[in-house]
């Protein structure tokens, strides 16, 4: 992005708040297991934008993880960009090799392609909870 970011994240305890968005099930349970596992993050998932949307309402995360196959990634972006409370959120954008890449959706920090190991999805949700933005937190 061309400018300053000047997101700071309010702290949910010790852990950082993970909103996990995947059509598929089974991955977004994964995550939320191996994510809870390591005693930082508190995670919730959702099988699609609409109740993604509907659920940030009523529990704001510190960072989104948006697989592309729960719907429309750009349109999401630009809903959270645009809500009291959650446009300092952290968007990853993430999806099967062989999606189209060309460009990260708008309103997206970062991108990760399926298949991805743990330490890249956790390196993601750092990207977004240091620099200032929010302190790590505490293992």
């Amino acid at each position: 992005r061309g400018h300053a970011d000047n997101r700071s994240f309010s702290t949910h305890g010790s852990r950082t708040r993970v909103r996990g968005v995947d059509a598929d099930r089974a991955a977004a349970d994964t995550v939320r297991e191996v994510l809870e596992g390591l005693g930082t993050h508190e995670v919730r998932t959702a099988a699609e934008a609409l109740s993604a949307a509907f659920e940030c309402g009523t529990w704001s995360p510190d960072v989104v993880v948006f697989d592309r196959s729960a719907g429309d990634a750009t349109a999401f972006g630009a809903w959270v960009r645009r809500q009291h409370g959650m446009s300092r959120c952290w968007l990853v954008a993430s999806g099967a090799t062989g999606t189209p890449w060309a460009t990260m959706p708008n309103g997206f920090d970062a991108t990760l392609a399926k298949p991805y190991a743990v330490r890249s999805l956790v390196d993601a949700i750092e990207r977004g909870t240091r620099s200032g933005r929010r302190p790590l937190t505490a293992a």
